[in-house]
């Protein structure tokens, strides 16, 4: 199976192969896109890049099943939004800040 991971810093795909997978056409339906009412975002539907995925390319144009790298969202990835580690800064100086006022 190939896999096509957008890459920003070369503003093109990365090409990944794996030995398994499913390349019928016919395919069943992802279990991994969430059921929403407008639809999802290209992260939601984007397919989990499998961890024994080895690199064998990269090209203008996606081939086979668009992936993304799952896990690194939460460390500050470009995948938009605010990422966990600014949350979690933020939450716990929200809980110091209550709690000096309650000191006071």
């Amino acid at each position: 199976m190939i896999y096509s991971v957008w890459n920003q810093s070369k503003k093109a795909y990365d090409y990944y192969a794996t030995q398994n997978g499913n390349d019928k056409v016919n395919s069943p339906a992802p279990k991994h896109i969430p059921n929403k009412k407008l639809g999802a975002t290209l992260q939601q539907a984007a397919w989990p890049l499998p961890s024994n995925a080895r690199l064998i390319g990269s090209g203008d144009i996606a081939k086979g099943r668009v992936a993304q790298r799952r896990g690194l969202a939460g460390l500050g990835d470009s995948t938009g939004g605010i990422p966990t580690v600014v949350w979690g800064a933020l939450l716990v100086w929200g809980i110091f800040t209550l709690w000096t006022q309650s000191k006071s």
